[in-house]
Order: structure tokens, then sequence, then C-alpha cells
């Protein structure tokens, strides 16, 4: 065996005085940040190898919103769960029995609008009777997504839910999803909003996102070789632009490499 300090490095290897391994680097090492309750590690990639500056969403970083953060592994490729974010529409079917998301219209239009650092996309006949709106943020080296929940009276004071996500790929067909569930609240309203989520609201809030787990990886691997696109996918159909985009750019870099070497 070798001890390894923090930073990866080979400090000595019992068996062997003065080995050659002795100062070289055994292991990568990642720029990490610790913050809300998690941990952010940054990738590199040939076009951005040192880490910039991670930007997080603004309930994230101030006192005004308060809540707590929600993890799960799903057996479904990330882009699927992104893909999911996208369609504000899909709130009223697939989660039509469940205690936030059970009201308003089935039948809408839908609305995309670019904003400085993503877009927002929301139904264009009601903002406030469901899960009307979602929007995505990209900045380099991070990606999230934030839209509001309405709560029903039963739910206390406080106003809507809002949620922030993250979908981060394990694999082709494994995904990590983190969800801050937070309210803007203070005083007595901040205390009974932690309360009631911890005591009441905590489950139905799982229950609502295990409606989503179990439908996405229900989903075929290669579904999107079949799928039939309309008007309600505008905000899909942009988050998959995003997303090819920036594969593209990162392939080209890594076959200019290769022809250079």
């Amino acid at each position: 065996g070798v001890i390894v300090d923090g930073d990866g490095i080979v400090v000595r290897v019992p068996a062997m005085p003065e080995c050659a391994l002795e100062g070289r680097k055994a292991l990568k090492s990642f720029a990490v940040t610790e913050h809300s309750d998690a941990v952010f590690v940054y990738i590199p990639s040939l076009a951005q190898p040192e880490p910039p500056a991670l930007v997080m969403p603004p309930e994230l970083t101030g006192d005004a919103w308060t809540g707590f953060l929600c993890t799960s592994v799903w057996g479904t490729n990330y882009r699927y769960a992104l893909d999911n974010l996208a369609d504000p529409m899909h709130g009223c079917y697939l989660h039509s029995e469940s205690f936030t998301l059970a009201y308003g219209s089935k039948q809408d239009l839908m609305k995309l609008d670019k904003t400085e650092h993503g877009f927002h996309v929301t139904r264009v006949g009601q903002v406030g009777d469901n899960f009307d709106w979602s929007e995505f943020a990209v900045h380099p080296g991070s990606m999230y997504c934030f839209l509001d929940i309405p709560y029903p009276p039963a739910a206390g004071p406080g106003g809507n839910m809002r949620i922030v996500g993250f979908a981060t790929p394990v694999d082709a067909t494994t995904c990590k999803v983190f969800f801050w569930r937070l309210r803007k609240v203070e005083g007595v309203a901040r205390d009974a909003w932690r309360f009631l989520y911890r005591a009441a609201l905590e489950e139905r809030h799982w229950n609502v996102l295990e409606q989503d787990r179990v439908m996405l990886e229900g989903m075929p691997d290669d579904a999107r070789k079949r799928e039939m696109l309309y008007q309600h996918d505008i905000g899909v159909s942009r988050i998959r632009q995003i997303l090819t985009r920036a594969a593209k750019e990162q392939i080209e870099d890594e076959l200019k490499q290769v022809a250079a070497e």
C-alpha cells in the first residue's frame, strides 16, 4: 500500500524506502464547494479546465427563504428529468390526485421567453393554479431550474412553495436529483412552515416526486427516436438545444486535441 495526503500526493510507500512514487500525484482531485446541505463538484472540460465561480440560485444565498433539501437516485437518464421539468403541462395530468397539483385547466398553450441566463416557459391561460411555469438558468459549469407550486390554505401561511432543482448524471441510465423545497417566510410563519413540512407535508411531496420517478423510469431508453413533439414541448425543445450545443462544443474541443497529438 501507499500513504497519500489530502491532495492526492504519495508521501510514503511503507514497504519500500525512497520509492520513486513518493511525491507523485496518485489521485485526481476536483474543485468542491459545500453549500445549502449539498456538495457541488466541478468536472473540468478542455475548454474550461479551471472551475468558474459557482452561481447559486438566489433563494439559497440569503435568509429570506427557508426550506429543505431532498435528493433521490432515479433509474433514468438525466435528460429525461430535465425534459420533465421543462414541461409545466404535465403537472395537471401526472399529479392530478396530489395535495397541491389537482387544480386548474387541463387545456392550454405554452409560451417561452428568453432570460439573461436561460429561458422561462409558462402556461398562457393560467398562472398560480398548478405547476404553471418553470425557468432554467444556465451558467458556466452549472445549470438549475426553479418553479412554484401553489399551496392550499391547509399548508399554512407563506404563499407558494418554490422548488429549486438540479439533475446530475450518474451514467447513461441513472441520475441523482436535488430539489430544495422553499418558502419565503419569516417569524412565526417561518416556524409554522418548517413544523408543518416535517409533520405532515413532507410525505405528500415525496409521493409527488415518486410519481415523477416511476413515470420516467418506465420510459424506454430510446423513446426520443419515436416521439412526436408539439406546441406544449417548446420548453423541452429549448433545453435540448442548449445541451446539444454544449455537447457539440466539447466534442469539437476533444477532436482538436486528438488531431494535435
